[in-house]
């Protein structure tokens, strides 16, 4: 297999091949850039700022990622563009946001513009916003049964909350912020979420893989697990934060956490049913493949 082949990413392949793909594409630009940023070092004179050159690494490695994930929810048509193709440029978007804003971050490492407290607002807020529209995104791509569809919506909504409470925390509030203390409270809830769905991607995993058959007994058991996760968190937060728009979002991301593996145990347990019928009736289950699983786009939406 030549590199070209080996980078190549093809839309029409599963999802996990398509993931494995885009991170080695994420890998490969991180290493690439980390190499610009050390032959940088060797002509200018950079003491005392290698840490500045290390967090610029994480940023632009953020901005590749965030790009990665929001082309591969394009490519499957994420946001209903199956039924109205203009949906399919949303994560193109949210994709705009987040760079604009980790643009902004980098800017703020190098710079440090303390004294510019709108500016600052300005970063985070598009930040949050647009992680909240990118994590929609994925969120649109699953496939469940019909007895779990309520599930999704309450997702969404849940995330848009989550999103008017970063501006509620950035602007209503009246306060001063500092970049520091601000992005250690960005930091704080994402490594919550992802050590819990990282904990919880490890029961799920368990569960859908020695209790298939059994989907009521796993599902039951990771919505008891989720719940004593979420009792633990809630206990937590209500004895080491003050109330506001922080302990909430820190609250509702880890929820929003276990209820997105969740969705992904439903989702597999919704593809494995749609393969084996597949299988058993081939024309019979396309039909309801594609009522239900559209497949995935092998170009850009190209209208309105």
């Amino acid at each position: 297999m030549s590199m070209k082949d080996l980078l190549r990413i093809d839309t029409s392949a599963s999802s996990e091949t398509i993931i494995l793909k885009a991170l080695l594409w994420v890998t490969l630009l991180s290493v690439v850039v980390w190499m610009i940023a050390g032959l940088v070092s060797l002509r200018f004179e950079l003491e005392g700022s290698y840490e500045k050159v290390l967090y610029s690494q994480f940023i632009i490695t953020g901005i590749i990622l965030t790009g990665v994930i929001n082309a591969f929810v394009m490519s499957r048509g994420g946001f209903g563009a199956r039924r109205a193709k203009i949906f399919g440029y949303v994560p193109v978007l949210w994709t705009a946001v987040v760079s604009a804003a980790l643009i902004m971050l980098l800017w703020q490492v190098w710079e440090e513009f303390r004294d510019a407290n709108e500016l600052l607002k300005v970063m985070y807020s598009l930040l949050g916003i647009g992680l909240c529209g990118t994590y929609a995104g994925l969120v649109t791509l699953a496939r469940v049964d019909r007895l779990y569809v309520l599930l999704q919506p309450v997702m969404y909504v849940l995330t848009l909350i989550v999103g008017v409470e970063i501006l509620d925390g950035m602007w209503l509030a009246n306060e001063r912020i500092s970049a520091a203390s601000t992005g250690e409270n960005f930091a704080i809830v994402g490594m919550a979420v992802g050590i819990n769905m990282a904990g919880y991607a490890v029961l799920a995993t368990i569960l859908a893989r020695f209790l298939f058959a059994y989907r009521g007994i796993s599902l039951g058991a990771f919505a008891v697990a989720a719940l004593l996760g979420f009792v633990v968190t809630l206990v937590t937060l209500l004895t080491s934060l003050d109330a506001g728009p922080y302990r909430f979002i820190l609250g509702a991301c880890v929820l929003l956490s276990s209820a997105s593996v969740a969705l992904g145990m439903l989702h597999y347990f919704h593809v494995s049913d749609a393969r084996a019928a597949l299988r058993a009736n081939p024309k019979t289950a396309d039909e309801e493949v594609g009522n239900h699983y559209p497949p995935p786009m092998t170009e850009a939406p190209s209208g309105g």
